[in-house]
């Protein structure tokens, strides 16, 4: 015959018996995404989303690059990645979690996106400018700098260019000084447009004296590089009829690419 103290026993042993099986039960409900992204460090937050809008993120290790989701319940996410600045974003993947069980996503080495970033300015006839948008590359086969801004309705375009192969005697070599305006490469340029249209101005190819560019920093494993520019270049294009050369001053730069 059971005392009302052995009931009270049973029923909490009951209980405790069932909370185990639900707590079992529930992770025993979730599984794992993992993948690994490279060059490790540079992926910020991988992040699972089901179709009820419920994320799940973690953070890659940043020695080296893997990353565990854990505890995801059982079900469909989209797997998205966020990066740092100048690497391109992958796509977003379909991962299907099942209980009790990692599911392992394939992501390709992460690639720069090739952006110019940073700042470059100039100095035109006493008046400094500041490029708004930024082009250019810089590679094993090209070093090309491009900084535009609008100014009171006029565009305005300066730009150099310092090659990687070809004439030997002017190949860029990391940090040093550039004349421009010797030969074809390297060269500067200027650019400026209104409601005219756009009127161009070149360094010219056997020039001496007409500007430099002398880079001041450059590290290729940190993707940057700085330095200085002034050079003066020739008509070479003129429909608004804007007479004469143009001298370009106080060039400076400083990117990441």
């Amino acid at each position: 015959m059971h005392t009302a103290t052995t009931r009270l026993v049973l029923a909490s042993l009951l209980l405790g018996s069932t909370a185990c099986r639900k707590e079992a039960d529930e992770v025993s409900a979730t599984g794992t995404i993992a993948t690994t992204i490279l060059p490790a460090g540079y992926a910020t937050q991988v992040t699972a989303t089901d179709a009820a809008g419920h994320r799940y993120s973690a953070t890659p290790d940043a020695t080296t690059g893997a990353v565990k989701l854990v505890n995801v319940p059982a079900g469909a996410y989209t797997l998205t990645v966020d990066t740092k600045l100048a690497y391109k974003t992958p796509l977003p993947q379909q991962a299907q979690v099942k209980a009790g069980l990692t599911t392992t996503l394939y992501y390709s080495t992460l690639t720069r996106d090739a952006k110019l970033r940073g700042t470059l300015s100039w100095v035109e006839n006493g008046v400094s400018y500041t490029a708004v948008n930024l082009y250019g590359e810089v590679n094993s086969g090209l070093v090309s700098v491009d900084g535009y801004v609008l100014s009171n309705g006029v565009g305005r375009e300066v730009a150099f260019v310092i090659p990687t192969y070809g004439q030997a005697s002017s190949l860029f070599t990391g940090v040093g000084s550039y004349p421009l305006g010797q030969q074809e490469y390297p060269f500067g340029k200027y650019m400026r447009a209104d409601l005219s249209g756009p009127s161009f101005w070149y360094t010219p190819r056997q020039g001496t004296g007409t500007g430099q560019v002398q880079v001041t920093e450059y590290d290729p494993a940190a993707f940057s590089i700085a330095g200085t520019f002034a050079f003066t270049a020739e008509p070479f294009s003129n429909p608004t009829g804007a007479p004469g050369n143009v001298t370009i001053t106080e060039g400076s730069f400083r990117l990441t690419y």
